[in-house]
């Protein structure tokens, strides 16, 4: 019952955009001591899913930047092959390093995104 009512909350979190997979990481690989490469594939697909699902309203909406998503495409597909190659070579314990490690800098980015943006005159976005 928990990872369905879990799942739920992730999958609006990933419709709205917010970073639930993140969330999801931590949940299967901290709390259900799943390991962090199996965590890891597990969100990514739960993720394709939930971003089915939220694609066509961003289309709707027209929010989607053509050229930046093509432009973040063309780097970030052959990086996230060489990121899964080299990530199973890891070991576990430098995997969960490195995971916690990034979802802390993501944390503290978002918190510290407003004051940055108050810095340079732009305003924040909500």
């Amino acid at each position: 019952m928990l990872d369905f009512c879990l799942s739920l909350l992730l999958g609006v979190a990933a419709g709205l955009g917010v970073g639930g997979g993140g969330l999801l990481v931590l949940y299967l690989a901290g709390l259900c001591g799943m390991p962090p490469y199996t965590a890891q594939g597990i969100n990514l697909l739960f993720y394709l899913c939930a971003v089915l699902g939220a694609f066509p309203v961003h289309i709707k909406k027209q929010t989607l930047s053509w050229r930046l998503l093509f432009e973040l495409c063309i780097l970030g597909v052959p990086a996230s092959l060489l990121g899964a190659l080299l990530g199973a070579h890891i070991p576990q314990r430098a995997a969960r390093i490195a995971m916690g490690c990034f979802l802390l800098a993501g944390g503290a980015l978002a918190l510290l995104s407003p004051l940055l943006q108050k810095r340079r005159g732009t305003p924040p976005q909500s």
